[in-house]
């Protein structure tokens, strides 16, 4: 906005994180604190323009008068700010505003003080997807706010001058010149932020900076090691991306890019071209495995003294295969097996999770993370652990189409990018990042069309933008009143519910099949609580309280009406008929004591 670098110390409380991602329109509430930060940043920005005014105005005060000026300047800066041009109300607002401030500090002061009010305006905190009623209860989004939802897509950022000028003139609502400015949006270098940070989040990779090594152990992860590190992921993506590569590209590539230093660091040759201006080249990689090996994927997901299968699996198992694992059970202890010189990694951890307890979860987690043993806790290939030979067999399991065993990195990338179940979660986790959603409904409205144009594309990187740019729910919003409601605030005034029009409505009544019905039914003595963990399209995760309220011990059976496969479960055995499960304990836990609780929990496909 201020068409320059700034050094202001700008600085907010960090957003909420939904499935791993940062911009979930739901969760970005703006709390006392943040509001708090916003107003001292507004302020600071506006002095910042105040003091180079004369350049920024745009007018001449003394010349055109100083009303007139402060009109002209509210125009133009407010359409700058709102990404839109104000609408009357708006501008009469702020014309007030700079009116009063000015009688008490001047025509300069009148000015700080709106350019303060405007940068703590929802019109610039918030984008609206609001859009125009065309009947029918659809609402067709303005020009305005498709060049800020494509901008904010592709680069990040405000709308450019080209974008502006496609708003201005309507003939951004012609679905081809839509797609023109976005491939001229890809092809430009803004692009990349947003790609970096939709890579950081997928694999909790903006993590890197701060997880925690043992010094001692490991001296040569630097913080300058760490930022080549994410240098080398960031422009390797960047050129998969820019060269229409494929997912499969990006999980099986045997080359990188690196800095002489970071390719010391990992024990190959140097690249032998031409060094971008940060220094780094392509370089052959130690292996064929793309990115999932690259240190900054390694490192994140390792502990501070040790290599960790669980993190590794748990990685692949939730951000690949999209099936998210359930918290452990309550008061289980879930430190990482303390580490013994006379036992390698593997064993360790086969020790760790051969308890009946964690075996549920743990056979699906760390089968895929000793694939990764061949890399330590700082990203570095090694041949031993310690005094150990290193086992990289593994397999994956419980899944629709990626099963089956492997050895090491090499061949888990091999299986894994072959998969539809990877082409299929990779679609839904860049459509979670760029819907901005984790509601199955609006995530619905394009998923299927992605997940179509993706496999057309053969898995090209860059066919999830387009696809989604050619899509109805990017263009229009559903947000129709119920009947005798008002159009505008789409309140319903027979129910006293409101929805927000033109952006989503909420019901309620409704059960998807794998869900829970209300009162599951209970051994005399027994009461239940089912909490949900996770869902996700496919099914959900749920942990279940079981509670004697009586003064004697009791042998317990909890009915759960529901349909669907069960994919895990840990504390508990079940059988199942077509619409129930009946679920009893396993033998250190099947009686409850005299007003005591038990637990077990289950995962389910719909």
């Amino acid at each position: 906005m201020l068409g320059a670098p700034t050094e202001l110390g700008l600085g907010f409380a960090a957003d909420t994180v939904v499935q791993g991602y940062t911009n979930n329109a739901g969760a970005l509430v703006v709390s006392g604190l943040l509001a708090d930060q916003y107003r001292d940043a507004a302020e600071k920005v506006a002095d910042l323009i105040v003091a180079d005014l004369p350049t920024r105005l745009g007018c001449d005060p003394v010349a055109d008068g100083e009303e007139t000026c402060a009109h002209d300047f509210i125009a133009r800066f407010g359409k700058q700010v709102y990404r839109r041009p104000l609408t009357a109300d708006e501008q009469a607002r702020y014309a007030t505003l700079w009116k009063e401030a000015a009688a008490i500090e001047k025509f300069d002061g009148g000015i700080r003080w709106t350019i303060a009010a405007m940068l703590q305006s929802p019109g610039f905190l918030y984008r609206t997807e609001l859009g125009e009623h065309a009947g029918e209860g659809i609402y067709e989004l303005t020009p305005y706010e498709l060049a800020s939802e494509l901008s904010y897509l592709i680069v990040g950022g405000p709308p450019d001058a080209a974008l502006m000028a496609a708003a201005d003139d309507g003939t951004l609502k012609d679905p081809d010149v839509m797609r023109m400015q976005a491939t001229r949006l890809l092809a430009s270098a803004d692009a990349d932020a947003t790609l970096h940070r939709f890579v950081d989040e997928w694999l909790h990779i903006d993590r890197l900076r701060t997880v925690p090594r043992d010094a001692m152990l490991y001296p040569e992860l630097t913080p300058q090691i760490r930022e080549a590190m994410l240098g080398e992921t960031h422009r390797f993506v960047g050129d998969v991306y820019r060269g229409g590569g494929s997912l499969a590209e990006l999980l099986t590539a045997n080359y990188s890019f690196m800095t002489d230093e970071l390719a010391s660091y990992y024990g190959v040759e140097a690249g032998a071209g031409e060094p971008d201006p940060a220094g780094f080249k392509r370089t052959d990689a130690a292996s064929a495995a793309g990115l999932l090996t690259h240190g900054a994927v390694m490192t994140t997901h390792a502990l501070p003294t040790s290599s960790s299968p669980i993190h590794r699996g748990k990685l692949v198992r939730e951000r690949l295969l999209c099936q998210d694992m359930p918290p452990p059970p309550p008061a289980l202890d879930t430190s990482p097996p303390p580490v013994d010189p006379g036992l390698s990694t593997r064993e360790r951890y086969t020790q760790h999770s051969a308890d009946a307890t964690c075996a549920g979860c743990h056979s699906r987690i760390d089968p895929i993370g000793f694939g990764f043993e061949h890399y330590d806790a700082i990203g570095r290939t090694r041949t031993m652990d310690g005094i150990h030979a290193i086992d990289a067999t593994g397999e994956v399991l419980l899944t629709d189409n990626t099963n089956g065993p492997f050895d090491g990195a090499d061949e888990l990338a091999q299986l894994l990018a072959g998969s539809p179940d990877v082409e299929a979660c990779y679609t839904l986790q860049w459509a979670r990042y760029a819907v901005g959603s984790a509601a199955g409904s609006e995530l619905k409205c394009v998923q299927d069309d992605l997940t179509a144009a993706f496999g057309e594309a053969e898995g090209r990187l860059d066919s999830l933008v387009l696809a989604l740019v050619g899509t109805r729910f990017f263009r229009e919003r559903g947000g129709a009143p119920s009947p005798g409601g008002d159009p505008t605030t789409g309140e319903d005034p027979t129910t006293g519910g409101e929805t927000t029009t033109g952006d989503e409505t909420t019901t309620s009544g409704g059960s998807t099949t794998g869900e829970p019905q209300p009162g599951p039914m209970t051994s005399p003595g027994i009461d239940v609580q089912i909490t949900q963990d996770s869902k996700w399209e496919q099914g959900e995760c749920n942990s279940v309280t079981v509670s004697n309220t009586t003064n004697a011990p009791i042998v317990w059976q909890v009915v759960i009406a529901m349909q669907g496969t069960i994919q895990n479960a840990w504390n508990a055995k079940y059988t199942q008929d077509a619409m129930h499960f009946v679920w009893t304990g396993e033998p250190y836990n099947a009686e409850v004591a005299a007003q005591g609780t038990t637990s077990f929990g289950f995962c389910i496909l719909y």
